[in-house]
C-alpha cells in the first residue's frame, strides 16, 4: 500500500521493522535495508539465542502434554493452525472446515482459546448461533464471536480445550466433531487428525522465536506431523514443497479456495445476530455513481497493509486507512475511526473493516450511524472454500476414526 495512503498514528519502530524483515527476509530489498538488516543481525543474534533455547524447551513440553492429553471425547478431534505467529489464515480455514463438514451432515463444534479476550478466567464460555448477541466479542475474543457468526457452528471458549469441548457435549451432546482453532501448539487435548496452514511467507528464515517466526521447531517430531496442508493464495508451490520435503511422510497438500468477496456485517434483528451482505461490485460502481462518495479503511489484523491492498485490487479507491495491531480493543477501532470519519463529516462516507473488527464495531455502530449521514460500514468477506476431494477424504477419515453417523 502507498505510505501516501497511510493515516496511521502507530507506526512500528525500528526494532520491529528489522525484526519483522529478518524474520521474512524477500529478494529484492533496498540496499539501505539489507545493510540495516545486515547489522541488526550483528547485534540481535547474541541477545537472541538464549531466548530460543526457552522456545525449544517450551514447545517440546507442549507437545509432550498434548501427546498424553486426553484424546477421545468420544467425537472426532480436527486441529488446524499455523507454526509461524502473526497469522496465516487459521481462522478462514477453520470457517471453511466447519461449513464443509456441517454439509457433509456433521455437526461440529469450534474449540478456541479467545486469543485477546479480557475474560480469562478458567470457566468455558459457550457461543451458541441463537444466542451470540448475549456475548460481546471483548469478552469471548473476536475471532470465536466471527467463526460463530459466518458458521452457525457452536464454539466454546476455554484455554483448556478439554473443559471447553466437555462443557459443549453436555449442553449440545448431537455434537459430533471437534474443530481446533490454533490446535496444532494447544497442550489440553490430542487430536485425531492436524491441518497446518501456510501462507506467502512459508516459514520465514526457519529460526525459532524470538530469531525467527517458528513456535516450535520444524519438521515436528513423529506423531505431530500434519496429515494435511492448507496453501493461501499466492503461497509459491515450490517453497511448500521445500519445506515438507523433511516430512516422512510427506502430508497431502491442497489449496484453500477463494471463492469469491463480498461486503458483509452483522446486524441484531429478532434477537438474534444475522448477516446482512451485499456485492461488491454491485457496491464499488454504486458509490462512484452517487458522487464518488469517499472510502476509508481501518484493520486489526496481523498484516493490515493485505487487507488495503486486497480492496485496491478490487478496485476500492481509499482516501485514507489506518492499521492497527492484530484483535486490537473496540477502544482502538472508535478512535480509529474517528480519526478517518471526522474530516469526511457531511460527505457521505463508505468505512471498510475486516470482519474481526466488525463484530466489534457492532457495538458501536449506531453512534457513527446518528453521527454520520448516510455512513455505509461493512466488512470485506472472503468466502474459502477446502477441495471437494480433500474434504470428502477428512468426512471418510473420521468416519473411519469414529464410525460415527452424520446425520
Amino acid at each position: 500500500m502507498s505510505t501516501e495512503l497511510s493515516t496511521s498514528r502507530s507506526k512500528p519502530s525500528w526494532f520491529h521493522v528489522r525484526l519483522w524483515t529478518t524474520w521474512f527476509p524477500v529478494p529484492g530489498r533496498p540496499l539501505k535495508s539489507v545493510l540495516a538488516n545486515n547489522v541488526f543481525r550483528l547485534f540481535w543474534t547474541p541477545l537472541g539465542w538464549p531466548l530460543t533455547l526457552v522456545t525449544l524447551v517450551a514447545s517440546w513440553h507442549r507437545l509432550r502434554q498434548q501427546s498424553t492429553a486426553p484424546g477421545d471425547p468420544g467425537r472426532a478431534v480436527v486441529a488446524v493452525g499455523n507454526w509461524i505467529v502473526g497469522g496465516a489464515g487459521k481462522t478462514p480455514a477453520c470457517m471453511a472446515l466447519a461449513l464443509g463438514l456441517s454439509e457433509r451432515g456433521w455437526r461440529p463444534c469450534i474449540l478456541s482459546r479467545g486469543a485477546g479476550r479480557l475474560v480469562t478466567d478458567s470457566r468455558p464460555r459457550l457461543l451458541l448461533p441463537e444466542r451470540l448477541g448475549s456475548w460481546r466479542p471483548e469478552e469471548v475474543g473476536d475471532e470465536p464471536w466471527l467463526l460463530c457468526w459466518r458458521t452457525g457452528c457452536p464454539v466454546a471458549v476455554a484455554a483448556d480445550r478439554w473443559a471447553g469441548a466437555m462443557a459443549m457435549v453436555a449442553m449440545r451432546p448431537e455434537i459430533n466433531v471437534f474443530i481446533l482453532d490454533d490446535g496444532l501448539s494447544q497442550s489440553s487435548i490430542r487430536p485425531d487428525l492436524r491441518i497446518l496452514v501456510v501462507d506467502d511467507r512459508l516459514h520465514g528464515n526457519g529460526a525459532l522465536l524470538p530469531l525467527g517466526p517458528l513456535r516450535q521447531p520444524w519438521p515436528p517430531r513423529a506423531g505431530h506431523l500434519p496429515n494435511l496442508v492448507l496453501i493461501r493464495d499466492n503461497t509459491p508451490l515450490p517453497g511448500v514443497e521445500a519445506l515438507l520435503a523433511h516430512c516422512s511422510p510427506p502430508p497431502a497438500m491442497a489449496r484453500l479456495k477463494l471463492e469469491g468477496l463480498g461486503l458483509t456485517r452483522p446486524q441484531r434483528g429478532d434477537g438474534r445476530i444475522v448477516e446482512r451482505s451485499t456485492d461488491l461490485g454491485q457496491a464499488i460502481a454504486g458509490w462512484t455513481a452517487q458522487g464518488d462518495r469517499p472510502v476509508v479503511a481501518l484493520a486489526g489484523v496481523a498484516r493490515p497493509d493485505t487487507f488495503f491492498d486486497d480492496l485496491q485490487r478490487q478496485g476500492v479507491r481509499l482516501v485514507g486507512a489506518e492499521g492497527l495491531a492484530d484483535h486490537a480493543s473496540l477502544g482502538d477501532i472508535e478512535a480509529a475511526a474517528d480519526r478517518l470519519l471526522l474530516p469526511l463529516k457531511g460527505r457521505h462516507p463508505v468505512l471498510l473493516m475486516t470482519e474481526k473488527d466488525a463484530v466489534k464495531f457492532l457495538m458501536c455502530a449506531p453512534r457513527y450511524e446518528s453521527d454520520h449521514q448516510d455512513l455505509e460500514w461493512w466488512a470485506l468477506s472472503q468466502r474459502h472454500r477446502l477441495p471437494d476431494d480433500q474434504l470428502e477424504a477428512i468426512h471418510n477419515r473420521i468416519k473411519m476414526t469414529h464410525g460415527q453417523k452424520t446425520s
